[in-house]
């Protein structure tokens, strides 16, 4: 009988390892908030240089313009942030349980100044959590500037564009500010919710805590523009 006793004992423990391993369930991975992706949740400026790149064919040539964009963050009350671009009001956005809301456009050269034109239904800029490969859509509202409706992509806000993004995952970036470890999410821009050809497409790279580090914008063969952080004070 006491040959038995060793492969029961064998056996036993297998399948206690065996059950352990069965029932231990699978750690769930805990990305930053959406208002830390988009450094919303402290008062900063973020300084930025923006790179176009215009490709003509006959003949072939590529035109470059560079300039400078400083975003300034403020956080303020009832979980609201208000955007300033280059010193101007732009941009107020709410910190809501379902996401980063992008809650209405500053106009300074409206009549009053300051005009305040509230989005609705508000767009949902990123979701307040976020899982791998998840994809959402924004519809923001023309960009009014100059007295007139635009079309227009500026950092992580495309106004006028519905907006396909999904979140691809992490991954290092090394701009001029610093090296980061980013959260990787990649636009389709359409002109229209029903077209199915992207008219611009984005790679948009975000660290906690900081916001927008990166960002590649392109127009087919013929258009791109990089985005790439120099300053975070």
């Amino acid at each position: 009988m006491q040959r038995y006793i060793l492969p029961i004992l064998l056996l036993t423990l297998m399948a206690l390892i065996g059950c352990g391993d069965s029932n231990d369930p699978t750690a769930a991975v805990e990305y930053p908030s959406g208002a830390s992706l988009l450094g919303l949740t402290e008062t900063h400026t973020v300084h930025y240089q923006i790179i176009d790149s215009i490709v003509t064919y006959d003949p072939y040539l590529v035109i470059m313009d560079t300039t400078n964009l400083y975003l300034a963050v403020a956080p303020g009350v009832n979980q609201q942030v208000v955007l300033r671009i280059d010193g101007n009001l732009h941009d107020l956005l709410t910190i809501d349980s379902d996401g980063i809301l992008h809650t209405a456009q500053f106009v300074p050269d409206g009549t009053p100044p300051d005009t305040i034109i509230y989005f609705f239904p508000t767009p949902i800029i990123i979701p307040a959590s976020t899982t791998a490969n998840q994809t959402w859509t924004v519809n923001t509202p023309l960009l009014t500037e100059d007295s007139q409706e635009q079309r227009r992509s500026v950092l992580f806000m495309h106004y006028g564009f519905s907006v396909s993004r999904t979140f691809r995952g992490q991954q290092t970036i090394v701009v001029p500010a610093s090296s980061y470890n980013t959260y990787y999410f990649e636009s389709d821009l359409y002109l229209n919710e029903s077209d199915t050809i992207p008219t611009l497409t984005a790679e948009e790279f975000f660290a906690e805590g900081v916001g927008l580090v990166q960002q590649i914008l392109r127009a087919g063969n013929s258009y791109k523009r990089l985005v790439i952080l120099l300053e975070d004070n």
